[in-house]
């Protein structure tokens, strides 16, 4: 009975997963083939753990927080996208439209965080940044 239970959850779960992927719309289909990786997919997981905890220490109460992710996670989504193959931006236009989308996101950040917050916000997130521009072979210009 136990064995009929877990094969029925699995082909269950199975049928599921290829029914959510059947149902992607042609963008997200087009998006995910445009789509160029910086990191692994343990570089990823490690960065963001790093930068979770780094957010810990910012002290944010939970509405602060889930506003201080809203922008954040708007933004890098923004920058994830600069070096996709269907963007055909030069290095030195990812660059600079980085640097733009950071200035913009640091400008709504500082609207959630104190001084001391935002200090520490910037120090965190340039941490992250300088490991994609080592991954990238790139310069840091950013201080």
């Amino acid at each position: 009975m136990k064995r009929i239970r877990i094969v029925y959850i699995v082909a269950t779960a199975f049928m599921l997963s290829f029914k959510i992927n059947a149902q992607k719309s042609q963008k997200e289909i087009e998006l995910e083939k445009n789509k160029v990786e910086i990191f692994g997919h343990e570089e990823k997981a490690n960065l963001q753990y790093y930068f979770y905890l780094k957010t810990k220490e910012l002290g944010l109460n939970d509405e602060d927080e889930a506003e201080y992710y809203r922008i954040l996670l708007h933004y890098t989504y923004d920058m994830n996208r600069l070096n996709d193959k269907d963007q055909d931006n030069s290095e030195e236009e990812i660059k600079s439209k980085l640097k733009a989308l950071i200035k913009k996101m640091n400008s709504e950040i500082r609207t959630v965080l104190n001084e001391e917050q935002f200090k520490l916000h910037v120090k965190n997130f340039n941490d992250g940044l300088k490991a994609a521009y080592r991954k990238n072979n790139w310069k840091w210009d950013l201080d």
